[in-house]
């Protein structure tokens, strides 16, 4: 039942997420077109880079939430390792600004990273997750 839950979860939060993503990489690659580039193929990656990024942190959000189950009876964050993962997740994304990488390079890694974490999703969730939601005390 979890496994069910977990994809009809994943399929409308991608696609909640994906619509505003998919507007901002429109918009980003129109600004291109219109001042900057006709590479067509650079424009399609600069308009599906947002939402391969929403994809990923909802996947890697949403997979920590079925197997670790952070939440308690007052609505509250109670995963200690939940806590850690997103603080990890934010200090990698905040120090990985720093770095100069080449566009085409992070666009091709990302969506590795999108195909491995959306096939390899599922069966975490059944493997590691409760077979039940449960609320912590």
């Amino acid at each position: 039942i979890m496994v069910g839950l977990f994809k009809e979860r994943l399929k409308n939060l991608l696609f909640i997420n994906g619509v505003p993503a998919l507007l901002i990489g429109l918009f980003i690659s129109t600004f291109f077109f219109i001042f900057e580039s006709k590479n067509y193929l650079l424009l399609a990656e600069i308009t599906l880079l947002p939402i391969i990024l929403t994809s990923i942190i909802s996947i890697i959000i949403l997979l920590l939430y079925y197997v670790f189950q952070p939440f308690s009876k007052e609505k509250g964050l109670n995963g200690k390792v939940y806590n850690t993962v997103v603080s990890i997740m934010a200090f990698v994304a905040y120090f990985g600004m720093k770095y100069d990488i080449n566009f085409k390079v992070f666009f091709y890694v990302a969506l590795a990273l999108l195909i491995i974490f959306y096939f390899t999703s599922v069966p975490i969730v059944r493997n590691l997750g409760p077979k039940k939601f449960r609320i912590r005390k």
